[in-house]
């Protein structure tokens, strides 16, 4: 009988030991998983804001391209001016629209559309579709900082023609301006060299409606 009880008390120390093991690991499994989980949204959010034009909204990230950075700061100085020339504003809104949307080496998945902050509000959707279905279709994700893939750089855009005109969406007329530019590249890699964008003006606000 003392050997049948010593035999009991065994059985249970060894399984009271593996349950105790096994959610051990079962802890250390799930926090393992939270922490890649987060590790990983600090790599698809983590690009930062690191200047704005409050009164417009605008804002510069940590990650834009050399020549972005050199266009946001024309866009301060005319934005600041007494009287601001709206067809200036209109060129260099464009230039910035432009080249972030064209430049795809700083977006991290297809989704990642540029050019947002400039686009009206209620069209934004419908940009992001168009694109993510034929400019941006080709985007591998660069979640984790491994992608190889080359991507196109903007290093200028030039103005071509603007013109003045009124344009008609959502059935209201606004003033607007329709601009053709030519798109340079760091190198040719076959993307779009022209482009035509459509802005129009609300308020004291322009706004990118329309770039094909």
């Amino acid at each position: 009988m003392k050997k049948k009880k010593r035999n009991k008390i065994i059985l249970i120390a060894i399984v009271s030991t593996l349950v105790i093991l096994v959610g051990v690991v079962l802890i250390l499994v799930v926090f393992n998983k939270k922490e890649d989980n987060n590790n990983n949204n600090e790599v698809i959010n983590e690009v930062k804001k690191v200047d704005e034009i409050s009164k417009y909204n605008y804002y510069l990230e940590e990650d834009a391209s050399s020549y972005y950075k050199e266009l946001y700061e024309e866009l301060k100085s005319a934005l600041n001016k007494e009287e601001v020339d709206m067809e200036e504003y209109a060129s260099i809104i464009t230039k910035l629209f432009v080249t972030d949307v064209f430049t795809l080496d700083n977006k991290i998945t297809s989704s990642d559309v540029g050019g947002l902050q400039f686009v009206y509000p209620s069209y934004v959707d419908e940009f992001i579709k168009i694109n993510q279905n034929t400019l941006y279709s080709s985007v591998i994700s660069n979640i984790y900082g491994d992608r190889v893939q080359e991507l196109p750089i903007v290093n200028s855009v030039t103005i071509d023609s603007i013109k003045k005109d009124t344009y008609n969406y959502n059935s209201n007329n606004y003033d607007s301006y329709i601009v053709n530019v030519s798109i340079g590249y760091e190198k040719d890699l076959d993307y779009p060299s022209k482009y035509q964008v459509t802005l129009i003006k609300e308020d004291n606000y322009l706004y990118v409606v329309s770039g094909k």
